[in-house]
């Protein structure tokens, strides 16, 4: 294939010219920012609400449900400062996530 058969075959294929009334794409994303704020804005709302959720469905334990939880089960293993250092250490595991 020469140089003119080439020519030749840009020439057949060459591109539509585009029509003036169709809108144009903008040519960088920085002009399209206004829309990307209420997209930002979901998803802000949408961590909100899941971190919300998250810190609303984690419950402790208090204090004082811990202290007689403790007595039971160290009453439980024969008391003694064994068993309740065991029932500490039990108390602890069932409210560690």
């Amino acid at each position: 294939m020469n140089d003119d058969q080439i020519e030749a075959l840009l020439r057949r294929y060459r591109p539509i010219v585009r029509r003036l009334d169709i809108p144009r794409l903008p040519d960088s994303p920085a002009t399209r920012v206004a829309r990307t704020w209420p997209w930002a804005i979901a998803v802000a709302a949408l961590l909100a609400i899941a971190i919300g959720r998250h810190a609303a469905a984690w419950t402790s334990v208090s204090p004082a449900s811990d202290a007689g939880q403790i007595a039971a089960i160290a009453d439980q293993l024969g008391g003694g400062a064994e068993g309740r250092a065991v029932a500490e250490w039990i108390v602890a595991q069932e409210g560690a996530p």
